[in-house]
C-alpha cells in the first residue's frame, strides 16, 4: 500500500514539475500578485490589499502597448506550450525533449530556437515534423539545423496559408529614381515582411511550372532596374512577346533568333572587355559605387531555348559561361528563368553559379530542388507544396 502511494505521489511530483516548468511565467505572476497581497493585507487589510490588486491589473491593462506586448507574450507562450507537448507525445523526444532557447512570433508564423538533448539530431526533428504539424494543426513546420552549432535547431511553425489569394499591388514608384546598389523589393514573407534582394555582385535564377509568376516577377525586377538611370540592361526574350514592351528602353534586344542572340552576347563580353580595362585605369579590382561605373543586366527569358539550339545553341551557352564567370567583377549582374533548370536543358556550370534563386510552383520536390538546390525539398522548402491556384508564390533563397 505504501508503495502504491509512493509510485502515485511520485508521479503527480513528476506531472507538477512539468506543469510548472511550462507555465512558468504564469506561476511566477501568481507567486508574486499573492506575496504583493500578503504583505498589503497586513497594514491595509485584507479587502483593501484585494482592491489595490485589481485597480493595479485595470491600470496594466488599460495601456494599450503593455496590453498589446502582454498579449503577444501570452501567445508566444501558448505556441511554446503546444509544441512542447507536441513533442512530448512522440516516443523520439517524449524522455528528452528540447529546450526553447528562444520564440518570436510573427504575422502568421512563430520561430523557434531549440537545443537539443544529447541522443537526439536535428534529423530525428525534421522527420517527426508533420507529425507535430498535424497536433498542432499547422499549415507546416520547417526545421533548418544551425551553421555553427550542431545541437541549436531553428524551427518555423507556419499557421494555414497565409499568402494564398492575396493579390498585392507594387509599392515602388516608376517615377522615382534610385540606385540598384540599395536592395531591392520583390515581395512579402509570410509574417507580411518586406522581402528585399540584393543584386550586386549576385545573379539569380527564377524557376517553376508555366504560369506560376516567373514572367510578373521579371517584369517586376526589370522596374527596379529601370529606375536607375545609369544602368545598362539587355534582354534575351526566349518567349516574345512576353518581354517586347522594354525593348525601347534597353541597350540591346534578341527574340527567338540564336544567331541575332549571340551577336548581342558577343556585345555585351566586348562590354564587359572594356570595362575592365577602364577598371584597370582607375587602379580597382571590381565596381564600386564610387568609379561612375554603373551595373550592366543581362536578363535571359527561358534560357533552355538558347542552349538547345544546336551548334549555335552550343556556340551561345560557352560564351554565356564566359559571361556569367568573369562578369561579376565588372558589374555584369545576370538573371535568368527557365521552367526546370535540370542539367539536361541548363549545364550545372551555369547553374551552379547563381547565387540568388526563386522557386514558383513545381509539379515536384525534385523540380523544387533542381531550382533551390538540393536537399532543401527534406527540409521542408519545395515549392510543390505551393496550391495550384496560388500564382506568383515561391520561395527565395539568397
Amino acid at each position: 500500500m505504501e508503495s502504491l502511494l509512493m509510485e502515485v505521489l511520485f508521479d503527480f511530483a513528476k506531472d507538477l514539475a512539468k506543469f510548472v516548468r511550462r507555465r512558468s511565467w504564469e506561476v511566477i505572476c501568481i507567486l508574486g500578485l499573492f506575496v504583493i497581497w500578503s504583505y498589503l493585507s497586513r497594514r491595509v487589510g485584507e479587502k483593501l490589499a484585494l482592491v489595490f490588486e485589481l485597480v493595479l491589473i485595470a491600470v496594466v491593462i488599460s495601456i494599450r502597448p503593455v496590453r498589446q506586448r502582454i498579449g503577444s507574450f501570452l501567445r508566444t507562450q501558448n505556441v511554446c506550450i503546444r509544441f512542447s507537448q507536441a513533442l512530448s507525445s512522440l516516443p523520439a523526444f517524449e524522455s528528452r525533449p528540447p529546450s526553447i532557447l528562444q520564440a518570436k512570433m510573427g504575422g502568421h508564423s512563430t520561430h523557434l530556437t531549440l537545443r537539443l538533448r544529447a541522443g537526439t539530431t536535428a534529423d530525428l526533428l525534421d522527420n517527426v515534423r508533420e507529425d507535430i504539424a498535424v497536433q498542432m494543426r499547422l499549415g507546416s513546420v520547417r526545421v533548418v539545423r544551425d551553421n555553427i552549432d550542431s545541437s541549436v535547431v531553428h524551427v518555423k511553425l507556419v499557421r494555414g496559408a497565409p499568402l494564398s489569394g492575396r493579390v498585392l499591388a507594387w509599392s515602388g514608384n516608376i517615377d522615382v529614381q534610385t540606385s540598384l546598389w540599395d536592395p531591392i523589393e520583390v515581395g512579402i514573407d509570410e509574417d507580411g515582411e518586406a522581402v528585399a534582394a540584393y543584386l550586386p555582385e549576385n545573379s539569380l535564377l527564377a524557376g517553376g511550372e508555366p504560369g506560376a509568376g516567373k514572367s510578373v516577377f521579371l517584369n517586376l525586377l526589370l522596374c527596379h532596374i529601370c529606375r536607375d538611370p545609369s544602368v545598362q540592361f539587355f534582354i534575351f526574350d526566349g518567349k516574345p512577346p512576353e518581354l517586347a514592351c522594354w525593348k525601347p528602353l534597353c541597350e540591346g534586344f534578341a527574340d527567338t533568333d540564336v544567331d541575332q542572340a549571340i551577336v548581342l552576347l558577343d556585345r555585351i563580353r566586348d562590354l564587359m572587355a572594356d570595362r575592365y580595362r577602364r577598371l584597370g585605369q582607375l587602379g580597382l579590382r571590381k565596381v564600386t559605387p564610387e568609379c561612375g561605373l554603373g551595373f550592366v543586366v543581362v536578363v535571359v527569358d527561358e534560357l533552355p531555348y538558347y542552349i538547345a539550339s544546336g551548334k549555335a545553341g552550343k556556340e551561345f551557352g560557352d560564351k554565356f559561361r564566359d559571361l556569367q564567370a568573369r562578369g561579376r567583377a565588372a558589374g555584369i549582374i545576370i538573371i535568368l528563368t527557365a521552367q526546370k533548370p535540370s542539367s539536361d536543358n541548363v549545364p550545372t556550370s551555369i547553374r551552379d553559379l547563381v547565387t540568388l534563386r526563386v522557386a514558383f510552383r513545381c509539379s515536384t520536390r525534385d523540380a523544387s530542388d533542381t531550382i533551390l538546390g538540393q536537399g532543401w525539398s527534406s527540409q521542408g522548402y519545395s515549392a510543390s507544396s505551393i496550391p495550384l491556384s496560388d500564382r506568383g508564390v515561391g520561395l527565395f533563397l539568397g
